[in-house]
């Protein structure tokens, strides 16, 4: 596995500023895909995290937080019920129709508001993207969809730190080989991000692939 600077980057920001829409006590309806049961990104978030702890303004990802985002929805308060229900209900049955792969994960990247495993590719992934953006435009209408780049963070900038010192700090710790992740789940979810972590409540959930 490579280790990899992001573009020009010299210092970290803080990633829990209140992006547009959201403030406290407010949760968005979103696909993740999360890593209940994926035992090989546990495995290096639990190498990474006691590096993470050494540092200043930068904090791990606990491992029920795992996961690689895939596409929102809208807030709860915008979204129906029923509206909700038959994204749910068509992006599910979809999953059947995928095809079948592990996920491969081939770098480790330090950008500017956080570390992740990047490089992610699966065969399911971006057919999973389209079927999702597909059927929220259809039920909720056409949006704007910004660029998929799949990754996983294991952990969150809280602050300007040296970019430099968190990728010679995470060296030791770094893997021979890809990542392969065998068995991520498709959750749709309630996500909540008050206490500067993200919280989710899973309102339905498949494997890859249903």
């Amino acid at each position: 596995m490579k280790l990899e600077l992001g573009r020009d980057l010299t210092t970290t920001r803080d990633h829990w500023w209140w992006r547009p829409g959201w403030r406290e006590g407010r949760r968005m309806a979103t696909f993740h895909v999360t890593m209940e049961r994926a035992e090989e990104i546990h495995a290096l978030a639990r190498a990474v995290a006691p590096v993470l702890d050494t540092l200043p303004e930068i904090g791990p990802v606990p491992l029920e937080g795992l996961h690689l985002t895939m596409n929102g929805v809208g807030f709860t308060d915008e979204v129906t019920e029923v509206q909700l229900s038959e994204i749910s209900r068509r992006v599910f049955d979809g999953l059947a129709d995928l095809p079948h792969g592990p996920l491969v994960c081939g770098s480790l990247l330090v950008e500017l508001e956080s570390v992740m495993v990047a490089d992610a590719h699966a065969v399911w992934l971006d057919p999973l993207c389209a079927l999702q953006r597909s059927v929220i435009d259809d039920v909720l209408g056409p949006r704007e969809w910004g660029e998929f780049w799949p990754h996983v963070t294991l952990g969150y900038c809280t602050g300007e730190a040296p970019a430099a010192d968190i990728v010679d700090a995470l060296l030791p710790v770094l893997p021979t080989g890809p990542l392969v992740v065998e068995d991520p789940l498709v959750t749709l979810m309630e996500l909540g991000r008050d206490r500067k972590v993200y919280e989710w409540e899973v309102l339905r959930q498949a494997s890859i692939g249903g």
